[in-house]
């Protein structure tokens, strides 16, 4: 899967329902197959820069040579994460995100 040399492939989806909760998931295409995540679900104060902290944490965990899976997963809860944040900019650190895909936040994104 390598035609014009591209390898992998990613996008992300974001829906709010009609209580104002905003639902972040995503799909990663690369040469192993194609992987989706579980929807992270937010109470957003705003969405700007959403997708770049997804498109900038798909390219890390690409660099980092992690698992498609993993990857993915990181990219999504950065995204969700991004979106509990005002600005355009998340100034998260890894381990922060690491938390929420692992399931360590208890159940609220950690600032």
């Amino acid at each position: 899967m390598t035609a014009n040399g591209i390898q992998s492939l990613a996008m992300n989806r974001r829906d709010v329902d009609a209580g104002g909760l905003l639902s972040v998931r995503g799909m990663l295409l690369s040469e192993k197959g194609l992987f989706r995540s579980r929807s992270r679900d937010v109470a957003p104060m705003e969405q700007s820069g959403c997708g770049d902290a997804f498109s900038a944490s798909i390219v890390h965990g690409l660099l980092n040579r992690w698992d498609a899976q993993h990857t993915l997963d990181y990219a999504v809860a950065h995204a969700a994460y991004k979106a509990t944040v005002e600005g355009e900019l998340s100034w998260a650190d890894e381990a922060t995100i690491e938390r929420i895909v692992t399931g360590d936040a208890r159940g609220s994104i950690i600032r």
